[in-house]
């Protein structure tokens, strides 16, 4: 809500500093922490929460001023409205779920102009376009008043009927900037006895807006249904500064004062004359209420006590007209302040005002819970992996969760097993990913450099399961799967096995492989297919994986330490020659399971097809003579030569 200072100096005078007047704001609830330069005026950027539909407006704004400095607001004088003898005609049928308060009135003989110097400039300090003299009227009373008013080219109403509908769904519909939009189901619609010439309370009608050759107009406010304006708008992917009101709930009491505000302006800056009565159309009435506080209870539940004599200063300066009976302040509630229902509303507001930063400083008293709440999240091991990746020279990214259809096509997926976006707020951001590698790769893409190193932890769906996921090009192979070794050797996890063959078209169909773990999937990694590639405009060679987080949780061993033992070990390297395709963690593992003396065994070098391993025999009983190794070691020859077809060199 932007608020510029000159307009609000209209209604309240103000007595702090700028900074002052900020910081008392934030303090009471209106969150102000920016100010802006507009057409040369200096206009406050303040946060209205969705209880307060009162602080979407510029008098709304004043009587907090007014409130916290203790001074009383300036509202514009209003004319009384000359009502003529013979009303024109014009027949108003209303859907009270709909809209429950409509209040209208005609103008004839009007000119369509430019506004006067003060409204434009008044409408721009805003950040509105001046249009014409009575748009721009309507605009700066909703931003003034907080009700939002829209007025009509009385003549281009057929039949001069206006009837109140929920739309069916499907409808076309052009506002009165000139863009097409179908209907949602249940959308507030205003037809005339042809077409529909309104969606209430988000955008006008162009069949029955204000023209240049308008002269006579119907000018209405509405109270329309906030759950249905809101679905509307959502649906539509369209909110206007009136939509953004209704959903708040404006001022119900108030459309006939507003209407009277807006009539004085037109008359004033469009000439022209009234040419009916004020129709006012209500499902009840809605007049001001007593609400009770209690001064004990007030106590209580802040735990402090405020004289009263403060508490009836506090609630006068928010005009709510309190009258003290006996320990009882009785308060009478404007229709405006619809957030006040209960006597802790109040309690609330007496709270607020007075300061919170006035209260003693107590600590808060209790016991910590030990169990872990319903919604806890372990990212433990989401730290650790962030570290292993970011300690291996690869760079976090963050990506969009949504993904268009093309990216889903160019990384060779189905769009059918994609939840798609009902009203996405473009076509870019259409789909739930289901990986993180097309976004990644498209990071790869955007880049320049020769050597990219990416990786990124986040959400797929529709399971809504964490994954990491990382790119590399302009590494070796080796370099590239030592990071994955490592994230399994640190977590740690073993006796997993890698296939090699993927599900997914992503990968390259005979240079990438799956990672297992009981039958149960960890993930893949490999070179991402060469079409893919050349979809996303690639060129160089790229290495990826991709890792479930929650099934390397459930695989994680716990570590089991233990003494040093007393006697030295024994170390040898020993070299083997293997077949092609040889897969190198089965035979370290084989060497592993030879003998339980072995304590450690680690590929320490690699030349063509020979593989040299570093072997670590050691015992806790005592020190290992050189007959023992060799029975193990002439073991390890057979073992491999049988299993593997390798050779000691």
């Amino acid at each position: 809500m932007l608020v510029p200072i000159s307009w609000l100096k209209e209604y309240v005078e103000i007595k702090m500093p700028l900074q002052d007047l900020m910081w008392r704001l934030t303090e009471i609830g209106l969150t102000c922490e920016r100010t802006e330069k507009i057409n040369g005026e200096d206009v406050l950027d303040i946060e209205v929460t969705a209880n307060r539909p009162d602080w979407m407006s510029i008098l709304g704004v004043a009587q907090e001023v007014a409130a916290i400095q203790n001074t009383k607001v300036k509202e514009p004088a209003l004319k009384k409205i000359k009502i003529p003898k013979d009303s024109w005609p014009i027949k108003l049928e209303n859907n009270f779920q709909a809209i429950r308060r409509w209040t209208g009135i005609i103008i004839s003989d009007i000119e369509i102009k430019p506004s006067p110097t003060w409204l434009q400039k008044r409408l721009i300090s805003v950040n509105l376009r001046p249009i014409n003299n009575v748009v721009d009227i309507t605009n700066f009373v909703m931003f003034e008043m907080g009700i939002p008013m829209h007025a009509f080219d009385y003549d281009e109403i057929k039949g001069h009927l206006m009837k109140v509908e929920l739309a069916k769904g499907g409808e076309d519909f052009t506002s009165v900037d000139g863009i097409s939009y179908k209907l949602p189901k249940n959308a507030i619609i205003i037809k005339d006895n042809e077409r529909i010439i309104d969606l209430a309370g988000i955008k006008g009608g162009l069949n029955s807006g204000i023209k240049q050759t308008t002269k006579n107009i119907f000018l209405h406010s509405t109270i329309n249904n906030p759950v249905l304006i809101r679905r509307a708008s959502i649906a539509l992917g369209l909110r206007s500064d009136a939509s953004a009101i209704y959903e708040r709930g404006p001022d119900i009491g108030g459309t006939t004062k507003a209407i009277n505000r807006v009539v004085d302006l037109i008359l004033e800056t469009a000439g022209g004359k009234v040419s009916s009565k004020i129709i006012d159309l209500k499902d009840k009435d809605y007049k001001p209420y007593n609400l009770k506080l209690r001064l004990d209870r007030l106590s209580n539940v802040l735990g402090i006590n405020i004289n009263k004599e403060n508490v009836i200063k506090i609630l006068d300066s928010l005009n709510l007209k309190p009258k003290l009976k006996n320990k009882e302040v009785i308060c009478l509630i404007p229709t405006k302040r619809s957030d006040l229902k209960i006597e802790e509303d109040l309690i609330e507001e007496v709270a607020r005002i007075y300061g919170y930063n006035k209260f003693p400083l107590t600590l808060p008293q209790g016991e910590v819970r030990k169990e872990k709440i319903a919604y806890f999240q372990d990212d433990s091991i989401q730290k650790k992996l962030r570290e292993i990746m970011i300690s291996s020279g690869y760079s976090e990214t963050m990506n969009y969760s949504l993904v268009s259809e093309k990216t889903i096509k160019n990384s060779l997926g189905k769009t059918e097993n994609h939840i798609k976006i009902t009203n996405p707020v473009s076509e870019e951001y259409q789909y739930l990913r289901t990986s993180l590698l097309p976004s990644l790769i498209m990071a790869t893409k955007i880049n320049q450099e020769t050597k990219i190193k990416l990786f990124e932890i986040d959400k797929v769906f529709p399971e809504e399961n964490y994954k990491i996921s990382a790119v590399a090009n302009g590494v070796e192979f080796r370099e590239f799967k030592g990071v994955i070794d490592l994230i399994l050797e640190r977590l740690p996890i073993s006796d997993y096995e890698i296939i090699f063959e993927t599900k997914d078209n992503i990968w390259h169909p005979t240079k990438s492989a799956t990672i297992k773990i009981n039958d149960k999937e960890i993930g893949y990694f490999g070179e991402i297919n060469p079409q893919v590639k050349e979809n996303f405009g690639i060129k160089d060679m790229l290495w990826a994986f991709e890792l479930d987080i929650e099934t390397l949780h459930k695989n994680i061993k716990q570590k089991i330490y233990r003494p040093i033992s007393n006697y030295p070990p024994q170390i040898e390297d020993l070299t083997f020659t293997f077949p092609a395709k040889t897969r190198i963690r089965e035979v370290i593992n084989s060497i592993k399971k030879t003998s339980q003396l072995i304590k450690k065994v680690e590929l320490i070098d690699i030349f063509e097809n020979a593989f040299t391993f570093r072997i670590i025999y050691q015992s806790f009983q005592k020190t290992l003579d050189n007959k023992t190794v060799k029975r193990i070691r002439e073991k390890i020859i057979r073992n491999l030569n049988k299993n593997y077809a390798g050779k000691i060199k």
